[in-house]
């Protein structure tokens, strides 16, 4: 094989790797959350919590809420409120 065809086909098998490959596995390259939701939401409104820890694609713990009326909110995990309603909800799966 020509050298420089090899090099082009590293490359881009690098560049699939490193985007399309990653993106077509449906495993973000960024933050979900851009805004938090400090102020309290009714409890009864949040249907579903779902935690992303932290890892490469972002350099927080993301806490999304799906709420009754389809919306999905990002809460701020330093909020007091979701500090008691993630530790309740922890010892209610135990």
């Amino acid at each position: 094989m020509n050298p420089r065809c090899l090099l082009a086909v590293l490359c881009l098998s690098f560049l699939l790797t490193e985007t399309g490959a990653v993106i077509g596995m449906g495993v973000p390259l960024h933050c979900h959350c851009i805004n938090y939701e400090r102020r309290m939401v009714p409890l009864k409104m949040i249907t579903k919590i779902d935690l992303i820890p932290r890892g490469s694609h972002c350099s927080i713990v993301q806490v999304i809420a799906k709420l009754k009326s389809g919306d999905q909110i990002c809460l701020n995990l330093r909020a007091p409120w979701v500090k008691k309603f993630i530790k309740k909800r922890s010892k209610n799966l135990q």
